[in-house]
């Protein structure tokens, strides 16, 4: 049984396939450091179970979806840095109670950030800005 998708540093281009959680419990899904493009696909919801999702440094662009924050609660990492997404920060991100790493930095996102993010418990780490990762994740592993 697949419980992780590491494709992480690879050469993969186009859009995030339909089918990716389609068959098997998914609880690690890192596509990190492709060449990823396209708006994140509502087929991310399949992967029910998703713990960890990594999704930067490719050229996804459009919006951040509010149904991460909706119907993603068991998400413990969001990683979606290093793309091309625009927008505001969906304030339904803060439906992700349990989450500790919420990096979106490296974007074109605009906006206000949402006071509600201050208050989730979980949170251990934050990156909206430039922040280098060494710094970012150095204490957390």
């Amino acid at each position: 049984m697949l419980n992780i998708l590491d494709l992480s540093k690879n050469r993969l281009d186009g859009e995030i396939p339909s089918s990716i959680c389609s068959m098997q419990i998914i609880y690690f899904l890192s596509l990190t450091a492709n060449n990823l493009s396209g708006e994140l696909s509502p087929s991310l919801l399949n992967c029910t179970w998703l713990n960890s999702l990594d999704l930067g440094n490719n050229r996804l662009s459009g919006e951040i979806p509010k149904w991460i924050g909706e119907r993603m609660g068991l998400l413990t990492q969001l990683r979606l840095r290093g793309n091309m997404l625009t927008g505001n920060i969906p304030q339904q991100l803060c439906g992700l109670s349990d989450i500790p790493i919420l990096d979106l930095a490296h974007n074109n996102l605009s906006g206000s950030i949402p006071p509600c993010l201050s208050h989730l418990s979980a949170l251990k780490f934050m990156a909206l800005l430039d922040t280098p990762l060494d710094e970012l994740y150095a204490d957390y592993y």
